[in-house]
């Protein structure tokens, strides 16, 4: 089997590429090869900025049997990709978001219909990511070229994250440093960066088209974040009621956010709970900001 992941350099992307490669899966990677990837000889890699793709490229003139997209943000970069590999593959996993719904509770796959869903302008993710991501996934469910899974994901969290949400919550609370939250009992949904790859991989033998929500079953209310965080820390939080652009919280949402997972559970895949993995991931990150004195 011949696999194409674009992005696959980093997170959960990274691990996926990780998994593929345990399957002797026939792997390429396509990005702007910025960062060291760490797989040296095992893959084959298309170096390329994916927003710019360029269809004549000799590296694209092959077929894989999936492409899964990990950083496609925008409609610009979906009708790119489409265009691209339009009859370059028969399957495209794309990686979604929750943010294409309207802030909830228990939000179902048909709350955002993709399939029908229209726009006139064009929005990009500095904009307005959940609508750059609503359309980029309208364009792919409703192309007739290749079949498509879109996987809703919620905030990703693990060892490796990026984005540095989850750290920015530990070290203000570690440090006494003050955190506003609009609303500190807002729900949310999470999963682990190891169950999102190992998901994206559950594709390839199990066919599921159109979207799907992938998160830990239980959503956790930000009241309940920053609780483990100062238990796991033996640290106080100092939460503030006047907001500014240190302290305001990336997962400072006003109302509940958080996914149904029905049509998940009746698959044969599970995510961990958050409860059961959340204390740990706490505790290792949290060690990096511990005063070796």
């Amino acid at each position: 089997m011949k696999i194409l992941i674009i992005g696959g350099n980093r997170f959960f992307g990274k691990r996926l590429a990780q998994l593929f490669l345990q399957q002797g899966i026939d792997l390429t990677l396509l990005n702007r090869g910025k960062l060291d990837d760490g797989f040296g000889k095992n893959i084959k890699r298309i170096i390329m900025d994916r927003r710019i793709l360029d269809s004549k490229h000799p590296d694209l003139n092959q077929k894989w049997d999936y492409v899964f997209d990990q950083v496609c943000y925008d409609s610009h970069e979906a009708r790119s990709a489409i265009e691209t590999f339009r009859d370059k593959t028969s399957n495209y996993v794309f990686t979604s978001t929750l943010s294409v719904y309207n802030p909830g509770a228990d939000l179902k796959e048909d709350d955002f219909d993709s399939c029908h869903y229209k726009f006139n302008q064009d929005c990009n993710q500095k904009l307005n990511y959940g609508e750059a991501k609503r359309q980029a996934e309208s364009l792919f469910i409703q192309q007739k070229y290749f079949k498509v899974t879109a996987v809703r994901l919620p905030y990703v969290l693990g060892p490796d994250d990026y984005t540095q949400r989850l750290n920015f919550h530990i070290q203000k609370i570690m440090q006494n440093s003050p955190i506003y939250f609009p609303n500190i009992n807002a729900k949310n949904s999470f999963i682990h960066a190891e169950d999102a790859a190992l998901f994206l991989a559950y594709l390839i033998k199990n066919e599921i088209l159109g979207p799907i929500n992938c998160s830990s079953k239980t959503p956790l209310s930000l009241k309940e974040l920053v609780q483990t965080i100062e238990k796991i820390t033996n640290s106080q939080a100092k939460i503030c009621n006047e907001e500014n652009e240190k302290n305001s919280s990336p997962y400072g949402d006003k109302n509940d956010f958080y996914a149904d997972v029905s049509k998940l559970s009746k698959l044969n895949f599970k995510c961990k709970e958050i409860k059961e993995w959340l204390p740990e991931l706490i505790l290792s990150e949290s060690k990096k900001y511990t005063d070796p004195s």
